[in-house]
């Protein structure tokens, strides 16, 4: 864990072998020094990973071999701003829950193998400053929104389906949303309040929503490679129309 930066260089004294048993390079010292090895950044985050899993019975610490069971135990174990990380194992997970600054919820595999439908309180998934959330799914249902963004926040690779709203950006809220798929929410698939922000919309696909996008021109910062199919409007606000967020 942490951030800086790993460099491999080697120096040959026979004692890395194939699995034939022959030295690197030869039987001869040196020729397979290598000493001009690449250099990489290691941009993990500083904070700690906790694991949960539905479906596991046991001591529960947020342990990859001890998960916890719910999303809610995962958020009470988390320290807000540290950088944490929630992984989340395939499962049904019927709770709303508020992401505290600076954490991660990612889904340990396809975002269909994570749903997360909500306990009859909305948003579904509240999120702060910093947060993210990557490779699940969130249904609320009738009358609920998906996700709601208050901060500067990024949702990628996931899927925002069947709510009243899928995505809401405050007046706050500067979202980042890349590779999702936002369908059949029945008002809004994403809106975008006065005073909120896009800065960048790519490669999402809306589909079957009451509207699919309703923000001013302003908010959208940047934008590209977007779909638009069988909604009941794909653009609504004055100034803005399908090919200025496609």
């Amino acid at each position: 864990a942490g951030q800086g930066s790993l460099r491999l260089d080697i120096d040959d004294d026979n004692s890395i072998k194939d699995a034939a048993g022959n030295p690197l390079g030869g039987l001869g010292f040196t020729d397979g020094d290598f000493s001009r090895g690449e250099s990489y950044t290691i941009l993990g985050g500083s904070g700690a990973t906790f694991y949960v899993d539905c479906d596991y019975f046991g001591p529960e610490t947020g342990t990859s071999i001890n998960p916890f069971r719910s999303l809610g135990s995962a958020i009470e174990a988390v320290t807000a701003g540290a950088g944490d990380t929630i992984v989340v194992r395939p499962g049904f997970y019927p709770e709303s829950i508020a992401l505290p600054a600076n954490t991660s919820l990612v889904g340990a595999e396809s975002a269909y193998q994570v749903l997360i439908t909500g306990d009859a309180t909305s948003p579904v998934v509240a999120m702060a400053e910093g947060c993210v959330v990557r490779r699940v799914s969130i249904y609320g249902g009738a009358g609920f929104t998906g996700i709601d963004i208050g901060a500067a926040a990024e949702v990628s690779n996931s899927v925002v389906y069947g709510n009243d709203t899928g995505i809401h950006v405050s007046a706050n809220g500067v979202a980042t949303l890349v590779n999702n798929t936002l369908t059949f929410n029945d008002v809004h698939g994403l809106i975008v309040e006065p005073g909120g922000r896009i800065a960048s919309l790519q490669n999402t696909i809306f589909a079957f929503n009451g509207t699919a996008v309703m923000a001013a021109v302003s908010a959208i910062l940047d934008t590209g490679y977007n779909n638009y199919h069988a909604n009941g409007t794909d653009v609504a606000k004055t100034g803005l129309s399908p090919t200025d967020l496609n």
